[in-house]
């Protein structure tokens, strides 16, 4: 749809939601942690931290569905970090086709994805509601 024929963006509806996302901000936080445990565990514990990180992005899934974002491309954007962990959970565990990959691969989705939350992060703070990290 071209820009002119967008609905106006209600603000107040936005702020609201980013208000209330800091519900979703601490599960990326805890995606975040067990991500960054893949770059040094073995490959049973890689398994478990790929099962938890699964466990994860079902329990934002369930947020983001439960709680939509009043602005498409917002919620189009915190919905695709979900994918990021969930990705990352399944190159894991082989269930994208392809081995595990290298740790310079492996190191790079998972701090693109923390990046990711990190800029969530920077939103949600702007709007007063959580702590910086």
């Amino acid at each position: 749809m071209p820009s002119s024929e967008r609905a106006p963006i209600d603000w107040v509806a936005l702020r609201g939601w980013y208000e209330a996302s800091c519900e979703v901000l601490a599960i990326f936080d805890r995606c975040c942690t067990s991500a960054r445990q893949l770059l040094t565990g073995g490959p049973a514990a890689n398994l478990r931290q790929a099962a938890r990180l699964g466990s994860l992005v079902a329990e934002a899934d369930t947020w983001l569905v439960r709680y939509p974002c009043p602005h498409e491309s917002n919620g189009s954007w915190v919905a695709s970090i979900a994918r990021l962990f969930a990705v990352i959970g399944d190159v894991i565990t082989g269930r994208r086709g392809h081995g595990v990959p290298d740790n310079a691969e492996l190191r790079s989705m998972i701090l693109g994805a923390c990046d990711s939350v990190g800029e969530f992060r920077g939103l949600v703070v702007r709007v007063g509601n959580a702590p910086p990290h």
